[in-house]
Parts: structure tokens; sequence; C-alpha cells
């Protein structure tokens, strides 16, 4: 596990949100979003602006603090995304939270099948991920009812990103 409380002794570092996100959003039905790995607030801030009610978990004290600072209406809790209950939100955000390397990847498959298995009918999944052929394959094979997929590139960071939306439906 990273060490986020020694990055964030600079602020804003991850930069703002991403433009596609914001664009997302922008015609999305305000509710209420988790912000999963909420680092220093990049999109929970501007969420929250937005006029969405907004929840981050992180395990970064660091970073929590450093958005409560600049947003007290954004519920903040320091927990592991591993062990968190997804119930009860409308949305719930995964940005650059899934990378599915050799060592990782069955614990984070095992955290998106929760995350499904957990979250109400009718709330969105939204990953923004890294992009490559295999991470989406696998994602495809996780998610079963995706509607809406963008491709993007984030100069800061020279790479090519992904954003696939999953809504859950009943099952029949």
């Amino acid at each position: 596990m990273y060490n986020y409380d020694k990055y964030y002794q600079e602020l804003n570092y991850f930069g703002e949100p991403y433009e596609e996100l914001k664009e997302y959003f922008a015609c999305a039905v305000k509710g209420h979003i988790l912000d999963v790995g909420v680092g220093q607030g990049r999109n929970a801030l501007f969420l929250e602006e937005s006029g969405f009610t907004v929840t981050g978990i992180d395990v970064s004290q660091v970073g929590l603090d450093q958005i409560y600072e600049k947003n007290k209406r954004i519920r903040l809790f320091k927990r592991d995304m591993y062990e968190y209950d997804y119930s009860g939100y409308d949305y719930i955000l995964l940005d650059s939270m899934l990378h599915f390397y050799r060592k990782d990847l069955d614990k984070e498959r095992g955290l998106v099948n929760k995350i499904l298995d957990e979250m109400e009918v009718g709330s969105e999944l939204i990953i923004c991920m890294q992009f490559n052929k295999k991470r989406l394959d696998l994602l495809h094979e996780t998610l079963d009812n995706v509607i809406y997929i963008k491709m993007y590139h984030v100069p800061q960071f020279k790479s090519d990103y992904l954003m696939m939306v999953h809504k859950k439906v009943e099952k029949r």
C-alpha cells in the first residue's frame, strides 16, 4: 500500500478533476456520491460544489484533513475500501483506484464484485482507470450492464484513461 500521507504533503498532488468526469456528472441527476479513495478531494470538492451530496472514504488522514479545511459539507471517513459498506449511494466513484496488477488482481476483482453486490438497484458504479486492453477485458467480464464508456488522454500522466459506468438493474 502506498503512503499517501507522504504524497499529500504537496497540495493538489493529483491535480484537478478530469474534464470527462466533469462532463459526465454535468448531465447526471443530482444524488449521493461515494468517492472511494477520495484523496485530497479532487473530485469530491467539484461534485459537492455542483450540487451532489458527497461522502468520501480514504486511508489517508492527511488528505481527509485537507478536504475538511476546504469544505465541511463533505462527509469524510477514514476507512479501508475493502471493508466498507457500499449500500445507500446513487453513485460510487472509483477514480484511479483499480490497477489490476497481477499481485492485486484477485483482491481488486473481489472489491468490484462486493460493490456490485451491495450497491442499490438503479445506482451507478463509475470506474476511471489507466487504459490497456487487458484491464478493459477484465472489467467487461465483471460488469454486466455498462451504459457508458469513454476514452481520454491525461497529459499530466502521459497516459490514456478509460471511464466505464455500470448501472445496477434488478436480476431477472
